[in-house]
């Protein structure tokens, strides 16, 4: 599916009217509204930063384009309201796009719920490309006393087969072993497969240690754009001068 394709879809099951929405769009809900934009970003090739970190890159025709058809999409065929609320009317069939994680393909399976969906990758421009990839760490401190007794037990509990038994006994689609990614469990359920592939496909923001100002940067710059009609360009322009200043002290 591309960009077109979605808002040709979203349109139309907007168009059945009666409370029914095209798409999902999140509120100004902190940790969560970047989320949204940030696979539309990453899909148009866009960058917050460059990949070398030297420079601040966020305001660019590409990030443009991506908050362009998100704030379309918002505008014209959105529920907005906060991540739950959206997934509550997707599963009520009141919502037909949304953005989720496997959290929701588990509560669906757990309470048994009744709907007719289907899972694809992120749409790019052209074709399916890039989501945003987040993730715990699993570290050592330098103070450890037993850090080779610590490096084993990330080892074990990070092991293709405790990984499956884990994902299996959860309904996780995000194993953190390559190895365990390939078996059948994951092959054999389409909408696990598809996580399993858009995971292949998924970018990381460039490691930094502003990032949570940089994350808050970001979330009040589409807030000004989604909810206060703020001027794209000029938005994103600013909010890049703000993550040049913070990382590179410009």
């Amino acid at each position: 599916m591309n960009w077109d394709q979605l808002k040709e879809i979203c349109y139309a099951i907007d168009s059945l009217g009666k409370g029914i929405y095209g798409f999902g769009s999140n509120a100004a809900e902190k940790h969560r509204l970047y989320k949204k934009y940030l696979p539309f970003l990453f899909s148009a090739d866009g960058r917050i930063v460059s990949r070398d970190g030297k420079y601040a890159v966020f305001a660019s025709d590409r990030a443009y384009r991506a908050l362009k058809l998100y704030k379309g999409l918002s505008d014209s065929c959105s529920m907005i309201d906060t991540q739950r609320r959206v997934e509550d009317a997707f599963v009520d069939g009141k919502v037909g796009v949304i953005i989720s994680g496997d959290w929701l393909l588990k509560r669906i399976r757990n309470e048994n719920i009744d709907i007719d969906f289907v899972t694809t990758l992120i749409p790019g421009p052209k074709y399916p490309w890039k989501s945003f990839a987040g993730g715990e760490f699993l570290a050592i401190s330098e103070n450890s006393t037993n850090k080779a007794e610590a490096a084993r037990f990330i080892e074990y509990i990070t092991s293709a087969e405790n990984q499956l038994l884990f994902c299996k006994a959860n309904y996780t689609a995000t194993p953190s072993s390559k190895v365990a990614a390939k078996d059948e469990f994951f092959r054999s359920d389409p909408n696990l497969q598809t996580f399993i592939m858009q995971l292949n496909m998924s970018q990381m923001v460039t490691p930094m240690p502003q990032w949570v100002y940089v994350e808050d940067i970001i979330e009040k710059a589409l807030e000004e754009v989604l909810f206060n009609d703020a001027p794209a360009a000029e938005t994103l322009y600013e909010a890049n001068q703000k993550i040049k200043e913070l990382i590179f002290k410009e």
